[in-house]
């Protein structure tokens, strides 16, 4: 949802796309521009329980499991290359 380029951070959480794409966690999200945290008013498994009606914790637990490994649970080197320019190490974060 957050994306970090050479010389841009992209904020899309995808929102208007809410009904049309269950497989992606579509919610708000925020930047602190200081620390680079990133903030959204759920957990990607809260956001699937949510797509399911809050009755099927086995397909948000399945979809937020495939979610993290595909896309989270990755080094992000321009994010890290971002800090270390801010004088910050990730070992902070």
């Amino acid at each position: 949802m957050i994306s970090y380029r050479r010389n841009m951070i992209n904020l899309d959480g995808g929102c208007v796309f809410y009904e049309n794409f269950a497989q992606f966690p579509c919610m708000l999200c925020a930047l602190c521009l200081e620390t680079l945290e990133e903030i959204y008013p759920w957990t990607v498994e809260e956001r699937y329980l949510q797509y399911s009606g809050g009755e099927d914790p086995c397909f948000a637990e399945g979809y937020a499991l495939n979610f993290r490994e595909k896309y989270l649970n990755r080094k992000i080197s321009e994010r890290e290359r971002i800090l270390w320019k801010m004088g910050k190490s990730i070992s902070e974060q």
